[in-house]
């Protein structure tokens, strides 16, 4: 009697499998397929999510040809500009310029924002993502932090031992690095590392760089920049990442969701009163946060009142330190642990 019971289970386990694995096919063709808008949204979604990582791109084109990929990218991009940081906007001693009308979009805890120390963690919610938003009030305090030497023998440093390397209160991951198929070691550093005014890594193939740092005046640059362009504008600490999303108070175009779907994102931004927005987002963890595309990024720092702000390297990189701990959750094999070793953080000094 027991033995037929058995089976009678595993027989309608089997069976609710089947269907869902059946009704599972019907919905993925549906969005690989169909072209009524729901679905359509979707395999964009699809798309501009799986392309960007490094180990995934699979996803996609195993499953929809590389016309409609490109096709799919072309239509969702940030729009290349030339623009560049005018300093004389940001005025860091001036009163705070914090907008109140948060976008209905994104939901801020204010009763959960922790402050101390001039710097405030407000915890923010969005459809398809959670992350926490830094503001530290005073942005002589943002300097970067870099591990001893670059290289491909060399091995980076998680966030936190970046962090504490230097005594910082507080810190967000910066420039991106080497990372073959998604298995770098963050020794080597993309594009320029800037550090005290001195140029302390650059790919030597590149002549114009997309910056992201602090000039002398603890004004945040971003934009494209010679090295020439570095010097002249008394650049102190700078890497390179992008896309840059505010300039001169204004918003860059984005072409639908920007090209890269949903992700674990980091952010930074500057206020017009001198104020550093520090954004993290976490990502590709389903049942907590999927992630957020670059133009929800760019909203919120909008709703901020940030009229310079930057992408930073995201995905699994992702991560927030503050006293003593990380307060974020990164995603990859390594997120439990601390997250990955990463050559540069932006650090909150004490």
């Amino acid at each position: 009697m027991e033995l037929k019971l058995v089976k009678k289970a595993i027989k309608f386990i089997f069976k609710i499998i089947l269907v869902f694995s059946i009704l599972g096919c019907i919905f993925m063709s549906l969005v690989f397929y169909c072209n009524i808008k729901p679905f359509k949204d979707l395999r964009t979604l699809w798309v501009t999510t799986a392309m960007t990582t490094f180990r995934h791109k699979w996803l996609a084109t195993t499953f929809i040809s590389q016309s409609e990929i490109d096709s799919i990218l072309n239509a969702n991009k940030v729009v290349t500009t030339n623009a560049k940081t005018t300093t004389s906007k940001i005025k860091v001693d001036s009163q705070s310029s914090q907008k109140d009308d948060i976008d209905s979009n994104i939901t801020v805890n204010l009763a959960s924002m922790s402050t101390s120390d001039n710097i405030s963690v407000i915890p923010i919610k969005g459809t398809n993502y959670v992350g926490k938003l830094m503001i530290v009030d005073n942005p002589s305090r943002i300097k970067l932090g870099t591990i001893n030497t670059f290289g491909e023998n060399q091995v980076g440093m998680r966030l936190s031992s970046l962090a504490k390397k230097y005594d910082a209160i507080a810190a967000l991951n910066a420039s991106a690095f080497q990372d073959d198929n998604g298995t770098g070691n963050g020794g080597t550093p993309m594009g320029i590392v800037v550090k005290n005014g001195k140029i302390v890594y650059h790919d030597y193939d590149i002549k114009s760089f997309n910056i992201i740092g602090f000039d002398y005046s603890n004004r945040l640059i971003t934009g494209q920049f010679t090295l020439d362009d570095i010097a002249k504008n008394n650049i102190r600490d700078a890497v390179s990442f992008g896309p840059a999303l505010i300039i001169n108070g204004k918003a860059v175009e984005i072409d639908g969701d920007g090209g890269s779907g949903l992700q674990p994102r980091s952010a930074i931004g500057q206020t017009i009163d001198g104020k550093i927005l520090l954004l993290e987002i976490d990502g590709r963890q389903p049942l907590y946060s999927v992630g957020a595309s670059v133009k929800e990024v760019q909203n919120i720092l909008v709703k901020y009142g940030a009229i310079n702000a930057s992408n930073l390297d995201g995905g699994s990189s992702t991560g927030m330190y503050y006293d003593g701990k990380l307060i974020n959750k990164p995603c990859g094999p390594l997120g439990s642990t601390g997250g990955r070793y990463i050559p540069t953080a932006f650090l909150v000094t004490r």
